[in-house]
């Protein structure tokens, strides 16, 4: 249990950090975590999200809970698939990945548990939170994608930033 505790804190504080770096600025129009997304570096996600047709969804006012995968995962997936850009990629895979790393809540990492099962936006797949041993994500076959920072606040959700693209159900 303290093990547990000292992984939350842990991730509270790298939240708490990379929060405060997307922070919005005082006086500027608050920014949901498509914007955040755009404006911060997740330039694969905001090109993979135009392509997949879903900027307008993730901009919407539901509570969302995004699990970004950096420009790196994705291109290390296009790389897997043999392929340069989403524009090569099926535009059915591309929404099915996007919406495997979407819940329609807000799930701060102070609500996530070891072993907790989340049902995502993509046909309700899942995939399981695992806080054993650092913050991941695994789905059904085994593919697991660590959570590298959490808690980062739009307006119509939160963003936790993930290092691996994962095909829903295919273990990459």
């Amino acid at each position: 249990m303290r093990k547990l505790n000292l992984i939350l804190l842990s991730l509270t504080l790298i939240g708490a950090f990379v929060f405060t770096s997307y922070e919005k600025d005082p006086g500027k129009e608050p920014k949901t975590i498509v914007d955040i997304a755009i404006d911060n570096g997740f330039n694969v996600l905001a090109a993979v999200l135009t392509e997949a047709n879903l900027v307008s969804t993730l901009q919407g006012d539901a509570p969302f809970t995004v699990f970004a995968p950096t420009d790196a995962a994705f291109d290390a997936l296009y790389s897997d698939l043999g392929v340069t850009g989403p524009e090569q990629v099926d535009d059915a895979l591309l929404e099915a990945v996007l919406l495997y790393y979407v819940l329609d809540l807000t799930a701060f990492s102070s609500d996530l548990e070891d072993g907790l099962t989340a049902t995502t936006l993509s046909s309700g797949a899942t995939f399981t939170v695992n806080l054993s041993d650092g913050a991941s994500i695994t789905d059904g076959t085994g593919a697991t994608a660590n959570i590298t920072s959490v808690n980062i606040l739009g307006t119509n959700g939160v963003i936790h930033v993930i290092d691996m693209v994962i095909l829903p159900g295919s273990g990459k």
